[in-house]
């Protein structure tokens, strides 16, 4: 037996497997879920890996170049602050208080994260408990 052999072939059923999901699947989940516009109502759907705050919905684009101003250009750089904070308020403050948004905007970044973490992982621990 050899390993390199056997890691090529797994690789290879692998991407068959994926071939066959994807004549069967199409990718228009995929397309729709990663390159869609985001809106408050599908936000909590988003994949948020590098996408740039500049997609975030509703937001004052004055605000959005003072977070910028700040090095903090992705939804993941927003989320990672949002998750370090125990309550949504607590986040709130924060984001006027640290990056003088205005009020209008730190509530709708607040209540977009707020929404994709309860869709994304409460509902994931609440699963795992059972």
């Amino acid at each position: 037996m050899n390993p390199l052999s056997d890691t090529c072939d797994a690789f290879a059923s692998i991407d068959n497997i994926l071939q066959k999901r994807k004549k069967t699947m199409g990718n228009s989940f995929i397309e729709s879920t990663a390159m869609q516009k985001l809106t408050e109502d599908n936000f909590h759907y988003a994949h948020l890996h590098n996408r740039s705050i500049d997609q975030l919905p509703n937001l004052n684009t004055d605000d959005v170049e003072q977070l910028k101003s700040f090095n903090i250009c992705t939804m993941q750089d927003l989320l990672g602050r949002f998750l370090i904070h125990d309550t949504a308020e607590e986040y709130y403050s924060f984001l006027i208080k640290s990056f003088q948004l205005s009020e209008k905007t730190a509530l709708a970044i607040t209540k977009l994260f707020h929404q994709w973490t309860k869709y994304n992982i409460d509902a994931t621990i609440d699963n795992n408990k059972y």
